[in-house]
This record gives C-alpha cells, structure tokens and sequence, in this order.
C-alpha cells in the first residue's frame, strides 16, 4: 500500500463505508470490507476511526466541504441565508446516502456531522454567535430531516425558501 496523507485515508475509509452502507446496513460492513475497499490497513483505521458512526460523520463532513469547493462557496461554514441554496442542493444531491443512514438506523449521525460543518467552536466565534449558530443548525437539521421523513416531496425552492426564513427570525412557530 502507498502512504497517503491522514485527509486521504480518512476520506477512502469514510467514503468507503458511506458506498458500502448504499448496498447494505452498518451493522454487517466489517471493518476489513472498508479498509479494502479504501486500500488501507485495518490499523490505519483504529488509528483514525473508533466506530462506524465517527466514520460517517467525518465523511458526510467532507462531502460537504469538497461539495461548498467545487460550487465556489467561500461562507460554508455557518448558517446564512446566502448558502441556503447551495445547502439545500447538497441535500438533494446526497440523498441516496441519507436514505442509507436510515436503513442502518445513523440518522443522528447527519445532525452531527452537520453541527460539525455549520458550528464552529465557541473559541473561534465567541459565545453569542456558538449558541446562536449550534441552535439554527438544529433547527435546519430538523426542517432538512423532515423534507427527508417527506421523500422529498417539497421542491427544493420551497425548502430554501422556508429555510431563509427560519434564519432570518422570521419563521412562526
């Protein structure tokens, strides 16, 4: 096997796993099947990795941050109105893979993975705008979950549309 850099065997194994979960649940993927599938060594995932779920995470992370690169977005890691859009197409475009996460039961693992793009720490953002930006990442994750409960069935427009408004205040209870 060729060295590679700790982003790149991170990204083949969590890619690796997300592609496996599209043909079949976590719970039967060894973690033999992943490091072949991403040409690593079972070591090089418990270096990494100490479950599924933390594998999963980090990979639905990076799809965003790979997918916010290649559409020019240059404000991907909070909650605006201005990446709205942008956000609600990466949803649609990863559909197939939230729908994986639900037959192995890790839909939890899209609220974490995305309070860990749009929340950046406390330290970084000061207290005011952590909380602020944690509390409309949930709120966001809760409408994206259930354009997902919904098959999808609201345009993406209509999603935007409601998203700008729950994040700009504006949304009634």
């Amino acid at each position: 096997m060729t060295k590679r850099s700790t982003v790149d065997s991170k990204d083949y194994m969590a890619e690796a796993l997300l592609f496996l979960m599209k043909r079949k649940p976590a719970a039967k993927i060894t973690v033999s099947e992943i490091t072949e599938r991403a040409g690593v060594s079972r070591a090089t995932w418990f270096r990494h990795f100490t479950d599924k779920r933390e594998a999963v995470v980090y990979g639905l992370a990076r799809l965003w941050e790979k997918w916010a690169e290649s559409h020019g977005l240059t404000d991907s890691h909070r909650p605006s109105v201005e990446n709205v859009e942008s956000f609600v197409d990466y949803i649609y475009d990863i559909r197939s893979i939230q729908k994986a996460l639900e037959r192995s039961e890790m839909e939890s693992a899209i609220l974490d993975a995305y309070v860990r793009v749009l929340v950046d720490s406390e330290e970084n953002t000061g207290t005011e705008e952590y909380f602020r930006n944690k509390a409309l990442t949930y709120g966001i994750v809760g409408i994206i979950d259930g354009w997902r409960c919904n098959d999808y069935r609201n345009s993406r427009e209509e999603i935007a549309a409601y998203l700008r408004k729950f994040i700009a205040g504006r949304c009634a209870p």
